[in-house]
């Protein structure tokens, strides 16, 4: 009689661990239901209980991001149409919307514009990534040397942004500021900004940045917006309307 009861309190605490188990990976939630696009990518950020959460954009292919700490985060790159997020932890599923942003120019017509551009404007213009052309939804390398670097977002063959990229070692050079402050002018007249007002509020504004500071106030010229960003070895310059 003492065997079977100790059994029974034992099997009654192993259901009871999985009953537990089970109601501590029922868990699924984001800081939002509905996103604004952000810069090249706006990131999805939630809880779950499980080790991993699926998502699928536009009734896509299903992709994996891991869980750590309980927490997630999905990047969603910037496009010109507006996506249905799907969410998947075990059996629970949510739905979150990602609002299209605003188109900078078709892709066809900077890679034309910026070839021409580049040409003119540069004595070794940027090495540029093969077969672009063929890139009707893209997020990666456009074009780079060993101090710079342009990595664009193409939506549906839309141009949807830009990142300019040096090192911040690279601005203590002459050579080298010509350089960049050369291929951000580039970049400003190709996508239709004023490569002069550009380079000036650039000047203006990082002369003004403080120790500690990583972000200066957004450029913007005939609808294009600039946000500079820094860090311990990076200066990127993202390109958006």
């Amino acid at each position: 009689m003492q065997k079977t009861r100790k059994w029974v309190l034992s099997l009654m605490g192993i259901i009871l661990m999985v009953i537990l188990s089970g109601c501590q990976t029922q868990k699924l939630s984001t800081n939002k239901k509905n996103y604004q696009p952000d810069l090249m990518a706006t990131v999805i950020k939630g809880h779950a209980g499980t080790n991993q959460v699926k998502y699928q954009v536009a009734h896509g292919k299903w992709q994996e991001v891991p869980v750590r700490d309980g927490a997630f985060a999905i990047t969603i790159p910037r496009a010109n149409q507006t996506a249905e997020v799907a969410i998947k932890s075990g059996s629970l599923q949510k739905q979150v919307t990602v609002n299209k942003a605003t188109v900078i120019m078709p892709f066809a017509q900077f890679l034309a514009g910026y070839t021409m551009a580049s040409q003119a404007t540069q004595q070794t213009p940027l090495q540029l990534v093969d077969n672009l052309s063929q890139k009707h939804q893209y997020n990666g390398l456009i074009a780079k040397d060993d101090k710079l670097m342009v990595r664009g977002v193409v939506s549906n063959n839309q141009l949807m942004g830009l990142t300019l990229i040096t090192k911040t070692s690279n601005m203590k050079q002459k050579k080298d500021l010509t350089a960049f402050a050369t291929q951000l002018a580039t970049l400003a007249t190709v996508t239709g900004a004023d490569g002069k007002t550009v380079l000036k509020q650039f000047g203006d504004k990082t002369k003004s940045v403080k120790n500690g500071k990583t972000t200066i106030d957004t450029i913007k010229s005939k609808g294009v917006k600039f946000d500079v960003a820094f860090s311990d070895k990076n200066i990127y310059v993202f390109v958006t309307k």
